[in-house]
């Protein structure tokens, strides 16, 4: 099968002047893009990297008054110490406070992705699943491993997913701003871009996908979080002709994978779904991935958990070269970190203080380390929010050996580490 096209850009990018799509702007480049990331995107595009500017379409839009009052409440709120007990309050934000007991697990992304047109925040999810023998050859559920290998935790662990699963309408009580915990939900900076991101990142794989003469694609997640955005880019392909014969992933939450299979079976998608628990930054990955098979691996949300030091360095590179082993020649692996340069900073330092951010030039470097040509890297930066940029990396068609140092060294660093 061959495409002589290009997929429909107006469905996914809005004009500006810097971004891909060929139009007259119909906005102001940059609305949150930092100067300093401005500075760093002007610099690197000038040597010769394909870096830019892109504006994803918005899923979910706050009509502009609201959105406004939800900036101002933010900015006002955010210096006091208790500034997330204030944002969730169960008191006036019962379903807001349901979902922040969540919010650092993979599965509130799932709320960020369809919190425009769910009723609460666990829509669309089926609790069952985490009962469900899906473990250790069909021994064990997502709630038995957990009390398990937490057996002080459990107790706390699994009442923070029963309140999540139990929370009430996303439209609850309005604050003192007259605003519900939808609308923070939707109209967060951070949430918007969890939302771009994802669909940035999906428009660059459909983007390295129709340039191929294949028509098969065969996906790979590691760290999957919410795994929406992959199966409605499954969708999407096949309904243009591309044969999607597996969509696998990989994580060490067992409540993450369970969601995943939970979804796809409420989406008729379980029979192409395979689940692989696994600790990605110890097992290599052609450990239960074959080498060489996997047209497009997926690393978003990942690098934001790897720390920013030269400890971190080094593992970051080697999982992305773990990545690029298990990628097809001519393959394509997505990732993306947080700027360091970013909107409501202060905001994310009061509900995600350990999450790691980094400069364009600093991943590049991580991404040169693991034994990508900078070339072969496409990098976009949602302008909206200014709060990411998504990489897409072709595979060349001959990789780098994995040498026996960089092994013995990502062994060393993982040796206390458990497998899951």
């Amino acid at each position: 099968m061959s495409h002589d096209t290009e997929p429909d850009q107006a469905r996914w990018l809005v004009p500006s002047p810097r971004t891909e799509v060929a139009a007259e702007p119909t906005r102001s480049p940059a609305d949150r893009v930092r100067p300093e990331v401005v500075a760093e995107i002007d610099r690197l595009a000038a040597s010769g990297l394909d870096v830019e500017l892109c504006r994803p379409r918005p899923r979910f839009l706050l009509p502009e008054g609201k959105q406004a009052t939800v900036d101002r409440a933010l900015a006002e709120q955010v210096a006091r110490p208790d500034f997330v007990d204030w944002l969730f309050d169960p008191g006036v934000h019962p379903s807001g406070r349901a979902w922040s007991r969540v919010a650092k697990r993979a599965i509130a992304l799932h709320t960020l992705h369809h919190v425009g047109t769910m009723a609460t925040p666990a829509s669309g999810l089926d609790p069952s699943v985490y009962d469900q023998p899906l473990f250790d050859e069909g021994t064990r559920s997502a709630r038995d491993l957990i009390a398990h290998e937490n057996p002080r935790k459990v107790r706390r662990i699994l009442g923070r997913y029963d309140e999540f699963f139990a929370g009430g309408s996303l439209d609850d009580g309005e604050d003192s701003y007259g605003l519900t915990s939808r609308d923070y939900l939707v109209g967060v900076v951070d949430s918007h871009a969890v939302r771009t991101r994802g669909d940035a990142a999906t428009y660059l794989i459909r983007r390295h996908l129709w340039q191929r003469d294949d028509n098969a694609a065969r996906m790979l997640s590691v760290g999957c979080g919410a795994a929406a955005p992959l199966f409605e880019l499954a969708d999407e392909l096949e309904g243009e002709g591309f044969d999607l014969s597996r969509l696998a992933f990989v994580d060490h939450d067992p409540i993450a994978l369970a969601s995943v299979v939970g979804y796809a079976r409420g989406i008729h998608r379980a029979d192409r779904v395979a689940v692989h628990r696994k600790n990605f930054l110890k097992t290599p990955m052609t450990r239960y991935v074959a080498p060489r098979s996997v047209d497009v691996v997926d690393l978003i949300g990942l690098f934001e958990h790897i720390p920013r030091s030269r400890y971190g360095f080094r593992l970051a590179a080697r999982l992305l070269a773990a990545a690029g082993a298990v990628a097809k020649p001519g393959g394509v692996i997505v990732l993306a970190n947080m700027l360091a340069h970013r909107p409501q900073q202060e905001f994310f330092d009061s509900v995600w203080p350990r999450l790691q951010q980094r400069t364009i030039t600093e991943t590049l470097a991580v991404i040169a380390e693991a034994g990508f040509d900078a070339k072969s890297v496409t990098v976009r930066v949602p302008e909206a929010e200014g709060v990411y940029a998504v990489y897409a990396i072709r595979t060349p068609k001959v990789l780098r050996p994995d040498s026996v140092w960089q092994r013995a060294l990502g062994a060393a660093l993982m040796f206390h580490w458990p497998e899951y």
